[in-house]
């Protein structure tokens, strides 16, 4: 499945620019096995570089400066060529703070490689880029994201979005985390695609609001059957222009 949803990025990215992509890479948390590398081979055919990347934490190593107690430099990699994992520092100290960030010793971030067709410092510049937070009050969950989130919901505030991201959707689920579903449903078949929900997805749900546009899109708000109000239809039209006084 996994290989299927590469082949339609990588067709869906020629069809955009006429051309294939240059380079593919793929991160999961656990390692790849012979099915996955050939099939992710065979989707990336053509394509001049795939690096297939198993990232995960580190738990167990701990690196500090000689000359000092504090962990090295945020974006410090450390490799011996030729031999797995590498380990990469994507928290660390802060020159300009004179510090780290946290309240614990930061933990590097492992990665192995199946097929690695660039180089570890690219990869690692990759990884560094995914890792940096550029929004104000930003916060990277690193680890259990259920519990992060159902401990953000205990806090004062105001609503929490997620915009599509079916596969965060699917782990929130479960466990309840999820108060409401909005979804727009548009007259246009695909064919393929991310599905939302998947076999192993299980709701109770109740249509609470739904509303139909001259486009034909519908809108269909969903909550959970022990939280869903009385269901409201309306039909709305798109906006007028306004009139000049005088005019019919």
């Amino acid at each position: 499945q996994a290989a299927e949803i590469l082949s339609d990025v990588v067709h869906l990215y020629e069809r955009q620019w006429n051309k294939l992509p240059t380079r593919v890479v793929v991160h999961k948390s656990s390692g790849f096995d012979e099915p996955e590398r050939e099939g992710f081979a065979d989707a990336a055919k053509g394509v001049e570089c795939l690096d297939l990347i198993h990232v995960y934490q580190s738990t167990d190593v701990r690196a500090y400066h000689a000359k000092g107690s504090y962990p090295p430099l945020r974006g410090t990699l450390v490799y011996e060529p030729d031999l797995k994992p590498a380990f990469l520092y994507t928290l660390g100290y802060i020159p300009a703070l004179g510090t780290y960030p946290g309240s614990s010793i930061p933990e590097p971030l492992v990665f192995s490689w199946d097929r690695l067709d660039s180089s570890l410092e690219r990869v690692a510049d990759d990884l560094m880029a995914l890792t940096k937070l550029d929004w104000n009050n930003s916060h990277l969950i690193r680890d259990d994201v259920v519990r992060e989130v159902a401990k953000l919901k205990q806090q004062p505030g105001q609503d929490i979005v997620i915009h599509g991201s079916p596969g965060l959707i699917r782990s929130l689920l479960p466990h309840d985390l999820i108060d409401e579903y909005r979804l727009l449903v548009y007259p246009l078949v695909l064919g393929s695609g991310k599905r939302l929900f998947d076999e192993g997805s299980a709701a109770n749900l109740k249509l609470a609001e739904s509303a139909t546009f001259d486009t034909g899109v519908v809108k269909l708000i969903y909550r959970p059957a022990d939280k869903a109000p009385r269901t409201v239809r309306v039909s709305p039209s798109s906006p007028r222009k306004a009139r000049k006084p005088g005019q019919n």
